[in-house]
């Protein structure tokens, strides 16, 4: 059995050209197995484009056509693929899998920084001990409008349904309508403690979201006309 020590970890990562990024390190400090290497950012700083250009130079190694296998260096790889891309360009023209095969040896070119780095058979070495996944970021999520107040239950009894996700993404700002209710009745109700509770609740969604957005964020303001909430900032 594999020792935690005997794990192949990735304690480093060297960005030659990612899009914005070029030419620097990303390193593991006080390393120790099962130590994690975790990007952090604000929103559209390109952790995820990063990370896609890692998963690129990740998965060539696994290729199910064994281009790596074949090549001893990168320049030997590129050679290999630009002969597919010829040969199928000259055979069926410019079809999906030309455009898939440009793509690949466009990737390559603009993330490494040397074509003379020897190709390791990464994963043929250690297929046995690699587990290896790539979770694409999903960053579009629809709230459905409000149109009245819904029952408690609503969100009670989804918590722990397989598609719990979605509907709160969906729901989440029937959500914050619920909570907003909850307040204005608890107030005509002189329950003061609930009313903290639910403000407690808004504050700590507001300092959440001035971490995604930078700071910028000043109040966010409730429309009960309309359910619709409405964020002031301090620009």
């Amino acid at each position: 059995m594999i020792t935690p020590e005997e794990f192949p970890y990735i304690k480093s990562l060297y960005v030659n050209d990612c899009y914005a990024y070029k030419d620097f390190n990303i390193e593991l400090h006080d390393y120790e197995p099962f130590s994690h290497l975790i990007l952090t950012g604000k929103n559209g700083s390109g952790k995820s484009t990063i990370l896609l250009s890692l998963n690129y130079y990740l998965s060539g190694w696994r290729t199910g056509e064994n281009r790596w296998y074949n090549a001893s260096s990168l320049s030997e790889y590129f050679d290999i693929l630009q002969r597919e891309i010829d040969m199928n360009f000259n055979s069926f023209g410019r079809t999906d899998r030309y455009v898939n095969l440009s793509n690949e040896l466009f990737k390559y070119k603009r993330i490494l920084p040397s074509t003379a780095l020897h190709a390791e058979n990464f994963w043929q070495k250690n297929k046995q001990l690699i587990v290896y996944s790539y979770f694409k970021a999903k960053r579009k999520g629809d709230a459905l409008p409000v149109e009245a107040p819904s029952k408690e239950t609503e969100f009670t009894n989804k918590f722990n349904s397989l598609d719990s996700t979605e509907f709160f993404i969906s729901k989440f700002k029937q959500y914050l309508v619920n909570r907003k209710v909850e307040q204005a009745f608890s107030q005509i109700e002189s329950q003061i403690q609930q009313v903290h509770n639910v403000q407690l609740f808004f504050d700590s969604l507001k300092d959440t979201l001035n971490k995604i957005f930078g700071g910028e964020l000043k109040e966010i303001e409730f429309d009960r006309s309309t359910y619709e909430f409405f964020f002031e900032s301090y620009r």
